[in-house]
């Protein structure tokens, strides 16, 4: 990661975990932010060391430039490589080496309830690039990795999908029936 994005980064967290946008973080604000930035909780030393519990009743406050200097430099020491295989492994419930399409299921129905099941299939469909049913840490890495751009063939599936999508859902619509316009009567040359 850049520092300028780093910084943003960092400014982001801090804003939206700031509650009633004070200008610092209490303890458990720094928490939350930290969980935000890194996808890992701070132990009770880590938090100590950022921000010491206070003896006043006050308590204790992370300023903006504070919390900045702190993350920034996490950020920037992460290896990119590592929160790849933390990622990984966070998916690979059992240590198999491999994710499952039940493995990835369970891991949205934690994350993603409301996602219907077809769409955590054709996710799955997408990134298992060899198409053996086992998203291995090659097709992992090379989705987490890859450039903004889908890898080949990911596009042209998602397109395909989301026509089939369309298509049934124009199927299964109820055609709206056209409303009958009032015919004015005519009238006859003959006066009653």
């Amino acid at each position: 990661m850049e520092p300028p994005a780093a910084l943003r980064a960092a400014t982001a967290a801090f804003l939206e975990y700031d509650c009633g946008q004070k200008g610092h973080l209490m303890r458990y604000e720094l928490r939350a932010a930290h969980l935000a930035l890194f996808g890992w909780n701070l132990s009770s030393l880590e938090l100590d060391a950022l921000l010491p519990k206070p003896a006043a009743a006050a308590g204790a406050r992370m300023e903006l430039a504070d919390f900045c200097t702190a993350m920034v430099s996490r950020l920037l020491a992460q290896d990119p490589d590592e929160l790849v295989r933390r990622h990984f492994r966070a998916f690979d419930v059992g240590c198999k080496g491999y994710i499952s399409l039940a493995d990835l299921k369970e891991a949205m129905r934690d994350v993603a309830p409301h996602l219907p099941h077809a769409t955590t299939r054709l996710v799955f469909s997408q990134i298992d690039s060899d198409g053996d049913g086992r998203v291995s840490y090659a097709d992992f890495h090379a989705m987490l990795t890859a450039p903004s751009a889908p890898p080949s063939g990911v596009a042209a599936r998602t397109d395909a999908a989301l026509r089939h999508q369309r298509q049934r859902a124009h199927l299964h619509a109820t055609p709206a029936l056209p409303l009958r316009q009032p015919q004015p009567q005519r009238r006859s040359g003959l006066v009653p």
